[in-house]
């Protein structure tokens, strides 16, 4: 398998090459498969967009926008944002004055909370929240963390604080880990939600205890009955 160039990313391109579709094992379409012998195949009709792109505030991501859909960057975004969470590969979480938001799986980037980045690359409906997928993520500052506010649940939920910064007071119901991260069980209230930790030690809870929990809040939608 020959690596395309980086330059390729984000360009309009025109490929000539064989086109097979992809089945499942119920002959369902799965997609399609384009099958190119050499980089020679690909042309660029378009340099890349992302250098053209201007910075979109996180709550507009997905929100149409008179005059900005073009050809070349129909579904391309940028947003700049500090991280509040990052792994070297995605997801990393970011926020701006308006929002949070997911870059679900980016370049390889060695980032720490507080960075402040600009990342690029094709926003699509998360559960709550827009997200970002195959995104570029470059580094072009450094920035104080707002204190993060102190919740409910309810609060949570209603301001569709998603892919945000949080605090919260809870009860601990139960505490366990897997191979990946470790999870504690919380109650505030009617509600039971999950924190995980994926680096580091969790010190042992008592059932009962309670807690103030300061993390990335993450909104999913209730399992069907």
């Amino acid at each position: 398998t020959t690596e395309l160039p980086p330059s390729l990313l984000y360009a309009q391109v025109a490929i000539r090459g064989v086109v097979g579709p992809r089945f499942n094992r119920r002959r369902q379409i799965l997609g399609l498969a384009l099958r190119v012998p050499d980089p020679s195949f690909i042309t660029v009709e378009q340099g890349p967009a992302g250098g053209r792109l201007a910075v979109r505030a996180i709550e507009d991501l997905l929100q149409f926008s008179p005059g900005r859909a073009s050809t070349s960057t129909v579904g391309l975004s940028r947003v700049r944002g500090v991280v509040t969470l990052t792994r070297p590969g995605g997801p990393t979480y970011v926020s701006d004055a308006t929002g949070g938001a997911a870059v679900l799986n980016h370049s390889a980037e060695t980032l720490a909370v507080g960075d402040l980045v600009e990342a690029t690359g094709f926003a699509e409906a998360g559960t709550f929240s827009a997200v970002l997928r195959d995104a570029v993520v470059r580094k072009v500052g450094h920035a104080v963390i707002p204190e993060p506010p102190l919740l409910t649940v309810g609060e949570i939920v209603e301001a569709n604080w998603d892919s945000r910064l949080a605090r919260i007071d809870a009860v601990v119901v139960d505490q366990g880990f897997t191979i990946n991260d470790q999870r504690l069980l919380l109650q505030a209230g009617d509600a039971l939600f999950s924190a995980r930790l994926q680096e580091g030690r969790l010190p042992p809870f008592g059932k009962g205890s309670l807690v103030r929990v300061t993390g990335i809040t993450l909104l999913k939608q209730p399992a069907l009955d």
